[in-house]
């Protein structure tokens, strides 16, 4: 289910306010069921299925005011919440037939449940943007945003770029950015139920005691744009990217694979 309630409207004609509040809601079907493999077998264990549920109920909202101060400069400011409830409910084992003390339709847990089932993530955000053109061949823009998190406490980012108009029809523009991304959910507290399967960081004992990091990242990127009477367009870009406390899954002893954070990691490109 998902529902958004929005409104924009202009004043004295040089303001403009948007804000909007939305809620989504979403599960597993009755009936979600597999089957794994056996271990060191190629074939799927006829014995039990395993059932998984798993819910998210998401409320989020924003609001932004948008204040041309005069023709050549704009503002804006804003803010945003989120909140998501995850029940994270152990997976099970739903026998089809009858092995030891179990008979067919019995069930029994997948897994040994570490965690509480129901887990809030919530996220605040504020930001401010600044949008000038002081001479007709250069723009630039500047902001930064700062969010608190109830997992991974504050963080401060920002973005700045500039437009320069050398002479008609060629342009060069210089950006650059940082942003932060928190582990998902899954990559938290995900219970691994088979060979194979993932296994979030509070699951797993090396990385739990260190705890799994926010992923952050510095993007830059260069380009440079022809464009001959609505003709013929030509855009060469050159990025580079530096990726701090990277998150990635990887497998480990026992077959299974584990989130956890990966050092650094550096992607240019053109």
């Amino acid at each position: 289910a998902w529902a958004r309630l929005s409104f924009d409207t202009v004043f004295q004609s040089n303001f403009k306010f948007n804000v909007f509040a939305a809620y989504t809601s979403g599960s597993t079907a009755e009936g979600n069921r597999y089957r794994p493999l056996r271990t060191g077998a190629s074939d799927v264990s006829t014995a039990y299925h395993i059932e998984d549920r798993l819910k998210s109920d998401a409320f989020n909202t924003k609001a932004e005011l948008q204040w041309n101060v005069s023709p050549r400069i704009r503002l804006r400011f804003g803010g945003d919440f989120e909140v998501d409830i995850e029940t994270l409910e152990v997976p099970e084992l739903v026998f089809t037939e009858n092995v030891g003390v179990y008979r067919i339709g019995d069930r029994a847990p997948a897994v040994v449940a570490q965690q509480d089932t129901n887990q809030v993530f919530a996220n605040s955000g504020f930001y401010t943007q600044i949008e000038a053109e002081p001479i007709d061949w250069f723009n630039g823009v500047g902001g930064f945003r700062f969010d608190y998190n109830n997992r991974f406490g504050a963080s401060i980012n920002g973005r700045v770029g500039t437009v320069f108009k050398l002479f008609k029809g060629v342009t060069v523009k210089a950006l650059y950015g940082s942003s932060f991304r928190a582990p998902t959910p899954d990559q938290q507290f995900h219970e691994a139920a088979y060979i194979g399967d993932t296994i979030g960081c509070q699951n797993f004992g090396p990385c739990n005691s260190q705890g799994l990091a926010p992923q952050t990242a510095q993007t830059g990127e260069l380009v440079a744009g022809f464009n001959m009477r609505d003709l013929l367009k030509i855009q060469l870009t050159g990025y580079l990217s530096y990726i701090n406390e990277l998150i990635l899954s990887f497998p480990t002893q026992g077959g299974l694979f584990v989130t956890t954070n990966a050092g650094s990691y550096l992607s240019n490109g053109i």
